[in-house]
């Protein structure tokens, strides 16, 4: 198991396996002068969200890199703002044999990994999906969740099955099933009709391809998926990077 760990840690910020049903969210947020200290205590917020969201994500502990071990956050916390200032934090949930769930970010406490500043929740499955962790309502919770506690200026939601429609040279805002917008890129944007729209009172909008579970054989969510991404071209000068195109 620590084996497996430490693989999942290496592999946090390159693109994973697409064998198994994976879920993301991913939420952006500018670079910031707050400390190591307020970084840790979104950290926390963060993971007790998940626990207030679904009983199924109650139980995390703090990856540490050197040994490739998950340990429990109430003995991480003396080293927590310390291993936040480090710039990646991992958090993995609840064992199981069947699944993988980890939260990390990179970032945090010092200068961003080229330009990114990122919270990343992911869920693997070596069988069927648990609809208590990635059901739509569930996913769409945490980014609503997410969004306000790192001042996110976007989150997108994404399956490795809607990956496998990505370009390639991917562009910056891809296919996606869900994406969060602040209220200040939500007035950049014109959104598409195709879309199921979601307002966050105060904070910004979600914007959904499907109002449910997606599916990649339905024409009518990867069409929504495409509209979307089109409509958010003109975010993408804000955060093009050389790797990758508008």
């Amino acid at each position: 198991m620590a084996e497996r760990h430490s693989r999942r840690l290496d592999a946090m910020v390159a693109v994973r396996n697409m064998g198994e049903s994976r879920f993301v969210i991913y939420v952006n947020w500018d670079p910031e002068a707050d400390s190591a200290a307020v970084h840790a205590e979104r950290v926390r917020e963060s993971l007790t969200e998940f626990g207030l969201i679904s009983p199924a994500l109650r139980s995390w502990g703090i990856l540490d890199r050197d040994t490739g071990t998950s340990v429990p956050i109430e003995k991480a916390e003396r080293q927590f703002s310390e291993i936040v200032s480090r710039g990646l934090v991992a958090a993995h949930g609840p064992e199981s044999l069947q699944s993988n769930i980890i939260f990390s970010v990179v970032g945090a406490g010092r200068r961003s990994f080229r330009g990114v500043c990122a919270a990343m929740f992911e869920a693997e499955f070596n069988d069927r999906p648990d609809p208590a962790i990635v059901a739509y309502p569930v996913l769409k919770a945490i980014t609503v969740a997410l969004a306000p506690i790192w001042n996110a200026t976007y989150a997108q939601v994404y399956t490795n099955a809607i990956q496998s429609y990505w370009d390639d040279p991917r562009r910056i805002f891809e296919l996606s099933w869900m994406t969060y917008l602040s209220d200040a890129f939500a007035e950049m944007i014109t959104i598409p009709e195709s879309v199921f729209v979601e307002q966050v009172p105060g904070e910004g909008v979600m914007l959904s391809a499907s109002d449910g579970d997606f599916d990649v054989a339905n024409a009518k969510h990867i069409a929504a998926a495409r509209d979307l991404r089109d409509a958010l071209n003109p975010l993408a000068k804000l955060y093009r990077r050389p790797w990758e195109k508008s």
